[in-house]
């Protein structure tokens, strides 16, 4: 079971590592909004799996509540004692930047789906936000009102497995829709190549520079080897197969 992060930490606070920690949010940023503007200059989302999306944002929620709760007496100590040492909360900083602006993402699947199936995702939607709203103000109470307790601190290192485990079967929807639309489609390059080798940078930084804990590291692994996946055989589609294709056509004719 993992342990809470109290003291500050020196290594956190080098500039090499402030460097790291504040590009990774920026990176966040930039790597998530050409997903928001594909879909909506395409208005469409053919191509994006919503389970795919509902699965990551379930994924990422566990993730960042697994840290909220592990970094807040950390987070309380630097707020009241030392400001300088929110460079340790960097890592907080960005997993709640890929939580929060991937979550809309969903929302473009229910705006631009059919009228067959926009029910049932608008319904998963507001589930969603509900559980988002809820959970968050549940753990938050919590752990305020308590100081990292034994019980505390295993419901975060069984939300980090559970979001490691997640890792593993969020993106089998994307896969399988990439695989029949033997494309990307509404898929952002962007997006997945940053998540991709930029989540092996992440790694390095929660490992060696901000010292997270296992269950969140291993959540981040798990999540960089399948996005990897997924950008596999859209490149494989797009650049590959299509093209091979095409020549086979043009010599029939």
């Amino acid at each position: 079971m993992d342990s809470c992060k109290e003291k500050y930490e020196t290594d956190a606070c080098e500039p090499f590592s402030i460097a790291i920690g504040v590009g990774l949010i920026a990176g966040t940023v930039l790597a998530i909004l050409p997903a928001h503007v594909k879909m909506l200059s395409l208005r469409s989302a053919d191509g994006v799996s919503p389970h795919t999306l509902l699965l990551t944002n379930i994924q990422q929620m566990l993730a960042a509540w697994n840290m909220l709760v592990l970094k807040y007496p950390q987070l309380q100590k630097c707020h009241l004692e030392e400001p300088l040492c929110q460079c340790n909360l960097l890592a907080l900083y960005q997993t709640l930047a890929q939580w929060l602006l991937q979550v809309p993402l969903f929302y473009w699947c229910v705006h631009f789906a059919a009228d067959s199936s926009k029910e049932h995702l608008q319904r998963t939607w507001q589930m969603q936000l509900g559980a988002l709203l809820f959970g968050s103000a549940l753990l938050v109470s919590w752990s305020t009102l308590s100081t990292c307790t034994w019980s505390l601190r295993l419901v975060a290192s069984i939300l980090g497995y559970i979001s490691a485990f997640l890792n593993i079967f969020k993106l089998l929807p994307q896969i399988r829709t990439s695989l029949q639309h033997r494309g990307s489609g509404s898929i952002s390059y962007p997006m997945y190549f940053a998540m991709s080798l930029g989540g092996f940078l992440n790694l390095y930084f929660q490992f060696f520079q901000s010292h997270e804990r296992l269950s969140t590291v291993v959540s981040t692994a798990v999540g960089n080897f399948m996005y990897c996946i997924v950008l596999c055989v859209c490149v494989y589609f797009d650049c590959c197969a299509r093209p091979r294709s095409d020549e086979l056509i043009a010599c029939d004719s």
